[in-house]
């Protein structure tokens, strides 16, 4: 049996929607949501540069600087949950885990299939 659930999102509100979606999954605070979302978000913007430049591109401090202002983080925070994103192995130093690397499509579809174990 299949149930389709339409959301209604925008391009920016897209990835932490799906991170909400996966969150009893991947246990992560409510502020680490935020700025993986902002990851997420920042290397979908810049998907067309190759990774390895994407990435530098993704943490320079500008980039930060803007991550940490529409996260409403202090650097501190914002530091300490990169940290805690690494450590979670979510994201490297070379990127973001592949399962979580997600483009936006307006007819994303997240399937879950769950899975009886005896």
């Amino acid at each position: 049996m299949n149930r389709r659930i339409p959301l209604q999102t925008t391009e920016r509100k897209f990835f932490r929607q799906i991170l909400e979606l996966l969150n009893p999954l991947l246990k992560l605070r409510h502020k680490e949501l935020d700025v993986l979302a902002e990851l997420m978000y920042k290397n979908h913007v810049l998907r067309s540069i190759p990774l390895e430049h994407r990435w530098k591109l993704i943490f320079d401090s500008a980039s930060r600087k803007e991550m940490r202002e529409n996260t409403k983080q202090s650097i501190a925070s914002f530091n300490n949950n990169i940290a805690i994103l690494k450590k979670n192995r979510l994201i490297t130093d070379s990127g973001i885990k592949s399962h979580l690397d997600i483009a936006y499509d307006p007819k994303f579809t997240l399937t879950f299939e769950f899975i009886h174990n005896d």
